[in-house]
């Protein structure tokens, strides 16, 4: 993840001449004058000075692609006993994220990026324990919600606007960013047996991983088209990065409710792909 980001982040940092060269605008046109500074002129190769600030907001499904919500490799054997391991993938359906915040102009081409975020993900029903040759024989719950308020800071490289059809042009952009997040502690709710006699976890709440701050960080990609003279909506997708919380032991391991399962909760970093609409509005 880190070369991922750091190359992302050096491409933008580079200038590059990639979709026909970052550094160049091209002449104004009725199409793609809202990718321009505000007091830019309209006359081709003269700028005057850059207009500072965007406002942008954007709203999108986020897709988990990675991380483990349980870590049954790490756990001792135990004989009759199967441990499922369960991804994240598995445990979360597709979350929504809400962005919202400030880009700033640094050249005709680069901005520099701060967004706050929201971001929730419905909890599936999974199961964590299955008796050896009786896989009906389970010990199952449902993931809490998976939800994080978090800030990061980018840096956003735009290229050389090209033509399209349906919206007479189009402007792509390589973006890296690094941030923080807070995670809401993360449990199984309802954790029940199913097909053996009921016992003590008949809907009863198994703690998981504690809420707190994690790293952040994306590798994004993406394409901007004017709607209007100083707005413009994007398309971006990438890839996503948050880091792991730490393991709750009050019911899995020593002194909890399951303490033979010691170890199983040893995940929950994950990463995740992010399809997002952007909108920006230049002041």
């Amino acid at each position: 993840m880190r070369i991922l980001l750091l190359g992302t982040a050096a491409l933008a940092l580079s200038g590059c001449s990639f979709f026909g060269g970052g550094g160049q605008y091209g002449a104004p046109t009725a199409s793609n004058y809202s990718y321009y500074p505000s007091t830019v002129s309209s006359h081709h190769g003269q700028r005057g000075v850059i207009s500072q600030w965007n406002l942008e907001g954007a709203i999108g499904q986020e897709f988990m692609v990675g991380g483990d919500f349980t870590t049954p490799d790490e756990v001792t054997p135990i004989p009759g006993i199967d441990l499922p391991a369960v991804s994240m993938k598995d445990a979360y359906e597709t979350g929504t994220r809400y962005e919202v915040g400030l880009s700033k102009t640094l050249n005709p081409s680069r901005k520099f990026t701060v967004m706050g975020s929201y971001t929730t993900a419905e909890g599936k029903d999974v199961a964590i324990i299955q008796q050896t040759g009786v896989p009906t024989n389970q010990i199952r719950g449902q993931a809490s919600d998976y939800k994080t308020f978090g800030i990061e800071a980018g840096l956003r490289q735009y290229f050389r606007p090209s033509p399209a059809p349906l919206f007479g042009s189009v402007r792509p952009y390589i973006e890296g960013r690094v941030g923080a997040a807070k995670v809401d502690d993360i449990s199984l709710t309802n954790a029940r047996e199913v097909g053996a006699a009921p016992g003590v976890f008949n809907g009863g709440t198994v703690q998981m991983y504690e809420g707190g701050w994690v790293p952040t960080g994306a590798g994004l990609i993406g394409i901007e088209t004017p709607i209007f003279k100083q707005a413009t909506l994007g398309l971006e997708t990438g890839i996503r990065y948050r880091g792991a919380l730490n393991s709750d032991r009050t019911d899995i391991g020593p002194g909890g409710v399951i303490p033979l399962i010691d170890n199983l909760n040893n995940g929950s970093e994950n990463y995740s792909v992010p399809v997002t609409l952007r909108g920006r509005y230049r002041f």
